[in-house]
């Protein structure tokens, strides 16, 4: 709509300009037409977010590519000091915070493990001394 020529202020918007301007947003993100203009129109917000969860995961995926290319081309530049150990990633990242807590706890315990077990090496290696 123009703007009112006396003060220069955008002249209401009517209900039926908005949905008309964002019908075509919520079509690209996978809403039919029938569902935009005749369902619930709460559906509207979980295509939103389903939209923002997309956007991030993509973002995301971007950043780990990025990642990934960083670590190998630090492993293959020739000006890489000698006896610096690799850093491109034994495995992948962790997709989701809760895959990285989950690898960190497992890596914990496999610290814990292999600390008991070398004290338990130590333990039985005095007790064959003193026999």
């Amino acid at each position: 709509m123009g703007a009112d020529w006396l003060t220069g202020q955008e002249a209401p918007t009517t209900y039926t300009d908005i949905f008309n301007r964002v019908c075509p947003q919520y079509l690209a993100m996978g809403m039919t037409y029938e569902q935009f203009w005749y369902d619930d129109p709460s559906i509207v917000k979980f295509y939103r977010e389903a939209e923002e969860l997309k956007r991030r995961h993509q973002e995301f995926n971007r950043w780990k590519m990025a990642a990934y290319i960083l670590c190998a081309l630090q492993d293959t530049h020739p000006n890489r000091q000698k006896g610096f150990p690799n850093q491109f990633p034994k495995e992948p990242f962790a997709a989701t915070p809760l895959e990285a807590e989950e690898r960190q706890k497992a890596k914990a315990k496999h610290t814990i493990a292999d600390y008991m077990n070398s004290s338990m090496a130590v333990i039985n290696k005095k007790r064959r001394e003193a026999n």
